[in-house]
C-alpha cells in the first residue's frame, strides 16, 4: 500500500489526467472513483484537496521513489483512466507520456505555480532525461 503522501501525490497526477482535455466524461469519473475508493488507492477527499496544492513536479518527485513494479502500475492506471471513455486524447497522451518519461525513463518534471501564469487551453510539458538531452 502506498505511503499517504505518496497516495495524495498519486490524486495530483490522476485529477490532472481528468482535467487535461477540459471535459470530465462520466466513465472517466465511474473509472477514477474506482481507482481512489478503498479497494483501490485508498485515495480520501482530504487527500485530493491536499493533492491541488502540490505542484506537479513534487508530485512526480515522491512518486519516482516507489518502485518499479509500482511504478508500472500507476503508468497502467493512467492509461487505463484516458481509456476509460473511449479515447486518448493528445492532451491526456502528452501527460501520460511525462510521468512515464519521469518513472521509467529517469526524466526530469519542472513545473510553473499555477498562480503565476495563465494560458487558457495551453499545456506545455519539456522533458529531460537524467544525461541532459531533451525530448
Amino acid at each position: 500500500m502506498l505511503e499517504r503522501i505518496q497516495r495524495i501525490a498519486l490524486a495530483r497526477v490522476l485529477s490532472d489526467l481528468i482535467e487535461a482535455d477540459f471535459i470530465v466524461e462520466e466513465k472517466e469519473m465511474d473509472f477514477f472513483e474506482e481507482a481512489i475508493s478503498k479497494d483501490g488507492f485508498c485515495i480520501s477527499e482530504a487527500m485530493l484537496i491536499e493533492a491541488k496544492r502540490m505542484d506537479f513536479a513534487k508530485a512526480m518527485a515522491i512518486l519516482k521513489e516507489l518502485d518499479g513494479p509500482t511504478r508500472d502500475a500507476l503508468v497502467e492506471t493512467l492509461k487505463r483512466l484516458s481509456l476509460s471513455d473511449g479515447t486518448c486524447v493528445p492532451l491526456e497522451a502528452i501527460l501520460i507520456c511525462c510521468v512515464d518519461m519521469a518513472l521509467r525513463a529517469d526524466a526530469h518534471v519542472l513545473s510553473v505555480p499555477t498562480g503565476s501564469i495563465s494560458i487558457e487551453n495551453m499545456t506545455a510539458i519539456y522533458v529531460e532525461h537524467a544525461d541532459g538531452t531533451a525530448t
